[in-house]
């Protein structure tokens, strides 16, 4: 409690150069994710095949890599050096094989990294405790795990629930922002998120539609050609997906709140961590995924 209370002090104390810095490193790094975002799908699209796929799937494997390497750092000495190895290998595996051999073949993969972590309790009973072995767990599901629905999207949906996913997503956090900073207004839940507040989550809400609507003013048709019913569909995705990513936002507040830490690390200046940027497309990704396939199912 001594340190989430310090990380709050230190907040509220925060000079205005330094929130001024920050907010140009903010920008600029946020310029910096959407032209390396953008040139993934252009490689996809330029390659009109499986190889476009791959290529796409080399920022899964970023993610997956540096988040992991963030939540063992985060974890520090709570983790053997046996149960840091099986997490780490295994990100660096992962989303490889789910884009190569299938994402079954992931799954026996994650099954093989769980029960190795078990049984290594017979091998090292001594120094492990089930502590550590719930962390290092946690950690092959987040983030790793969590990319599978976007490695699906990528592979068996396709590219106007990509554009959802990535878009919807980005403009989300950029509406709560705006919003929050000029509403300001009540805390939405000031226990897990001390910044975050109500305005900021109609203003997600609204760039997550204002973003579907431009998906379906650009790839419109492609879904059901039932006419009027095309952009509801859209803003539907829009309003929900919202919602996934600003949930997946105050999952990992949680997380850090329970860690005592600010971000999980400082490799994108001015956002934090990876894993500080990517927390909204995990929960997104799958709702889309359900949200695609009963619309299939429907039409």
């Amino acid at each position: 409690m001594e340190e989430i209370s310090s990380v709050k002090e230190n907040e509220e104390k925060m000079p205005p150069v330094k929130e001024n810095n920050q907010f140009f490193k903010r920008v600029f790094t946020g310029a910096f994710i959407i032209l390396s975002v953008s040139a993934a799908f252009f490689l996809r699209q330029f390659f009109l095949d499986s190889v476009g796929l791959h290529l796409f799937d080399i920022m899964y494997f970023a993610f997956a890599v540096v988040g992991t390497i963030e939540m063992v750092r985060v974890f520090k000495d709570k983790m053997t050096f046996f149960e840091k190895t099986v997490v780490l290998v295994f990100s660096v595996g992962y989303v490889p094989v789910c884009s190569f051999l299938g994402i079954k073949t992931g799954i026996l993969m994650l099954m093989a990294a769980v029960v190795m972590l078990i049984s290594d309790n017979v091998f090292s009973f001594e120094k492990k405790t089930i502590e550590g072995l719930g962390y290092s767990i946690l950690t092959l599901f987040y983030p790793t795990v969590l990319l599978t629905g976007g490695i699906y999207i990528n592979h068996q949906v396709g590219l106007e629930c990509l554009l959802l996913l990535f878009i919807v997503s980005a403009f989300s956090d950029s509406g709560a922002m705006i919003f929050g900073v000029i509403f300001r207004g009540r805390k939405l839940y000031p226990k897990i998120s001390p910044k975050k507040t109500i305005s900021g989550a109609f203003g997600g809400l609204f760039g997550g539609t204002v973003a579907a609507m431009a998906i379906w003013a650009f790839v419109r048709g492609s879904i059901t050609d039932v006419i009027g019913l095309e952009i509801a569909v859209y803003v539907l995705a829009g309003i929900l997906g919202s919602i996934a990513t600003q949930f997946g936002d105050l999952v990992e507040g949680a997380f850090k709140r329970k860690i005592g830490i600010k971000d999980f690390g400082d490799i994108l200046p001015g956002h934090g961590g990876m894993l500080d940027r990517i927390d909204g497309l995990f929960f997104n990704s799958f709702f889309l995924v359900l949200y695609f396939a009963l619309i299939s199912v429907i039409f």
